[in-house]
């Protein structure tokens, strides 16, 4: 399987791209840029919330099987939870 690199800093992996650019200058790379459009939603605030590695797993493998992101899916459980 080959892997995959970020087309400006040829790294393959977050730590990579950081050490890439703790050392390189974004100026220098602008032409090889592209416009991103995006909407960022500022009016949700996430927590954090540590789970049991075990729980985690068990939650991951739920919400794919029901096509669901793990955030949405603890979401509504919690939702059913306190309105009962």
């Amino acid at each position: 399987m080959r892997t995959r690199r970020t087309p400006i800093s040829q790294s393959a992996t977050p730590i990579e791209i950081g050490e890439f650019w703790d050392s390189h200058d974004l100026s220098d790379y602008w032409s090889e840029t592209a416009e991103a459009c995006f909407e960022v939603n500022l009016e949700g605030r996430p927590s954090l919330i540590s789970l049991d590695q075990e729980l985690s797993n068990g939650l991951r493998a739920r919400a794919k099987k029901m096509g669901m992101t793990v955030g949405d899916l603890l979401n509504q459980w919690i939702r059913e939870k306190l309105a009962s």
